[in-house]
């Protein structure tokens, strides 16, 4: 992450689209048919011509650039993020973390049954965890487990 949290590849892909759009808004300004003499209308419409075809140009290069940033964009995304619970990179598509447990499913399930568990624990942008080193949550429900556990007592699902 750098300034506003965005990835490198984000900068250099709105690099990129800022570059193009200042050589479009270049390339039309400085069209050559200003340099035509005056009543001479073949050359103000090839002039024309060639600065619409320089622009196309310009557009069809910025798109093919466009294309490969967004593909190392899209290849180089993080793989993983982090538990809210123990701060541990969690890779994605793992629904508890392997360190302590928390179920990141576990506030979905409440969600969508309407209950309000504490379960899940979230922390707010810049503040600690509020769970204790010791602490562990079952991978089938999220219900905390007591110390030395080696089954639930909400579900009774081995841990």
């Amino acid at each position: 992450m750098t300034f506003l949290g965005w990835r490198i590849m984000t900068w250099l892909i709105w690099g990129w689209t800022a570059l193009c759009a200042l050589w479009v808004i270049v390339g039309i300004a400085d069209r050559a048919s200003e340099d035509c003499p005056p009543g001479d209308q073949l050359c103000v419409d090839a002039s024309d011509a060639g600065t619409g075809i320089g622009v196309a140009l310009i557009i069809m290069l910025w798109f093919m650039g466009f294309l490969v940033l967004s593909l190392i964009w899209f290849m180089t995304r993080p793989r993983s993020r982090e538990c809210p619970a123990c701060g541990s990179d969690v890779r994605r598509g793992l629904t508890s973390c392997s360190e302590c447990g928390f179920n990141f499913a576990a506030p979905l399930r409440a969600a969508a049954v309407g209950s309000v568990t504490n379960k899940g624990h979230y922390r707010l942008h810049g503040t600690q965890p509020t769970r204790q080193p010791d602490q562990r949550f079952c991978t089938s429900c999220g219900n905390q487990l007591s110390t030395g556990a080696r089954f639930c007592d909400t579900c009774g699902a081995q841990v």
